[in-house]
């Protein structure tokens, strides 16, 4: 299934194929081809965590740039879906917060460097 976006900085249409989902009852994120392969979002609860997966799909031998940007894609759906938000909230205005992806809230880190 063809995943239509529209790129707000060019206002056009990128028609990028759908290969990553979300999975709301185990709370991943799987690449639906071959390989296949699989993130627990429980693992994604900070945004250096976030980044961190982000470079470790970024590395795969089989990820295209449209594999790449399904995944953000298909990340900010999930997060959107359980935290009724962007995935933003977990970096807005460099402030550190967690995500707790079992009870769909979002809360501000206590005691950081």
């Amino acid at each position: 299934m063809p995943l239509t976006v529209f790129c707000a900085k060019e206002d056009e249409e990128r028609n990028v194929e759908k290969v990553w989902e979300f999975n709301g009852k185990n709370l991943t994120l799987s690449y639906v081809k071959s390989p296949y392969y699989e993130i627990d979002l429980e693992r994604c609860l900070t945004g250096s965590e976030v980044m961190d997966w982000i470079f470790q799909i970024r590395w795969k031998t089989w990820v295209t740039p449209d594999v790449m940007f399904s995944f953000l894609e298909e990340f900010e759906n999930a997060f959107r879906k359980t935290f009724n938000t962007n995935a933003q909230a977990m970096c807005s205005g460099g402030a550190d917060f967690i995500a707790d992806w079992k009870n769909g809230k979002i809360v501000e880190r206590k005691n950081h460097i």
